[in-house]
């Protein structure tokens, strides 16, 4: 029988300590990244129509742009 030498690494070396540690590095690194473009595009306010009559219409970004948007109920009818 031959002598087999045993190919004995540091841990720093082998493929697997790396491979489990990137994995909640992976999700640290995508909850940063989510966090940012959270803090950077804010949700808009939802505001009731009959709310819409007190806010000035400097406030109201979409007049700002010319959009206009009508609701419709689309429940059935009983």
């Amino acid at each position: 029988m031959q002598n087999e030498k045993l190919d004995i690494k540091p841990w720093y070396k082998q493929f697997w300590p790396w491979f489990i540690i990137m994995l909640p590095a992976s999700a640290v690194v995508a909850s940063v990244a989510t966090l940012f473009i959270a803090i950077n595009n804010p949700d808009y306010m939802v505001i009731e129509e009959t709310d819409m009559q007190q806010i000035s219409p400097e406030l109201r970004p979409a007049k700002k742009l010319g959009l206009n948007a009508e609701t419709t109920n689309s429940e059935k009818p009983e």
